[in-house]
Formats: structure tokens, C-alpha cells, sequence
């Protein structure tokens, strides 16, 4: 696998909670300079550094993942006790996660056409970079001219934006 891709899974990988929902928190309150503090300082220090750790932890255990070493380690019941809470631990930040999105969604509504796209644009790049065989760089800059073309499209043609919908009503008809 390219290094590039594999750099990008990685980066992917760290982006459920942290680095996703606490910059929209972040700018939310406190503006943009503290999201991107929290991008720098969240991505690249402190989930790099617990990625680096499990990822090497399983090389050097010939590629098991949590699970086997924990049971080689400390046992069974360790082990038992670890799934139990990696299942509820996923479990939550599913939920939030969507919670979320959802929010973020219906309290901006111009965000659902380009999420869209950033969708799209991730199954067109893969099938570029995996199926069509097309070298990482003119892949990626394809993706970021669709994705930013996204952008331009919902706010230039406001069609594109979906309406606010009014979740108090549908309670109250429920």
C-alpha cells in the first residue's frame, strides 16, 4: 500500500471525537484559534503519540491487535473485560458522534450538500487511487477541486441548501 494512503488511514483514523467535534465545539465558544490549537495539539501530539503506541505494540507482538496481547499478557478476564469495554466504549462514541453530526446538520443546514460531496468524493478518490491505479497527488487534488466545487455549488445556488427542519413539530404530531 502507498505510504501516502497508509498516512491517510492513520490521520482518518484519529478523526471520530477529538479532532472532528471538539474543533466545532471549540469555534463554537471560544472562535477558531483554539479549534485549530486543538487540531495541532490533539491530532498530531496526543493521538498520534496513542496510535504510535498501539500500532507498535502490535508489531512488535507479530501484528495482533488489542485483544490477543491482552490475553497473552494478563489473561483471560483482562481480555473479556477489555471487549466489554471497547463494545460500550464504540457504543458512546457512535452516539455522540451522530448526535453530532445531526446537530451540526439541522442547525446549519447549508452543511448536508457538501457532506455530500466529501462523501462522493471519498468513493471517487478511492476508485482513482485503487481501481484506476492513479498516482495519491493527482487523486487527492481531483478530490479537493470536487469537494471544493461542492462548496461553490451549495452557496451559489441556494436550491442546493436543504430547508431547517423543525424537530419540536414532528414531536408534538408524534
Amino acid at each position: 500500500m502507498s505510504r501516502y494512503v497508509l498516512f491517510g488511514y492513520q490521520f482518518k483514523s484519529v478523526a471520530p471525537l477529538g479532532p472532528i467535534v471538539g474543533p466545532l465545539v471549540a469555534v463554537y465558544f471560544y472562535g477558531w484559534m483554539p479549534a485549530l490549537i486543538w487540531l495541532i495539539v490533539g491530532n498530531f501530539f496526543i493521538g498520534w503519540v496513542q496510535d504510535y503506541s498501539a500500532m507498535m505494540m502490535s508489531v512488535r507482538n507479530d501484528g495482533r491487535s488489542m485483544g490477543p496481547i491482552t490475553y497473552k499478557l494478563l489473561g483471560n478476564r483482562a481480555r473479556s473485560l477489555l471487549l466489554g469495554y471497547l463494545i460500550a466504549y464504540l457504543i458512546i462514541i457512535t452516539s455522540v458522534f451522530a448526535w453530532v453530526i445531526t446537530t451540526v446538520f439541522n442547525t446549519f443546514p447549508g452543511t448536508f450538500i457538501p457532506m455530500l460531496f466529501i462523501l462522493f468524493t471519498g468513493v471517487i478518490f478511492g476508485h482513482l487511487v485503487f481501481r484506476m491505479k492513479v498516482d495519491v497527488l493527482i487523486a487527492t487534488i481531483i478530490a479537493l477541486i470536487l469537494v471544493f466545487i461542492g462548496i461553490v455549488a451549495t452557496v451559489s445556488i441556494p436550491q442546493l441548501t436543504a430547508p431547517s427542519t423543525n424537530f419540536s413539530m414532528i414531536r408534538e404530531a408524534c
